[in-house]
């Protein structure tokens, strides 16, 4: 699922930032260190990856990280 962004003529993503896709190791990671499933985090990837990370109204995502947290929330409310 992951692609190699050299390939694209863009930088290593080292997973400091909020680059925009993450890769699915640090998506993994996160959730993790969250205590949640991994299982949360490939469904959380996907979903975004499925719609080339852009929002529901198509607003390109910016920040990886900062959707997490409503989709986290969500997944603590039950929603998800």
């Amino acid at each position: 699922m992951e692609f190699d962004r050299t390939e694209r003529g863009e930088s290593e993503n080292l997973g400091f930032g909020n680059e925009v896709p993450p890769l699915i190791s640090h998506v993994i990671i996160i959730f993790d260190q969250m205590e949640l499933p991994e299982k949360d985090a490939l469904k959380f990837y996907r979903h975004f990856e499925e719609r080339d990370w852009h929002t529901k109204t198509g607003v390109p995502i910016k920040n990886w990280k900062h959707i997490l947290d409503q989709w986290v929330w969500d997944i603590k409310k039950g929603n998800r």
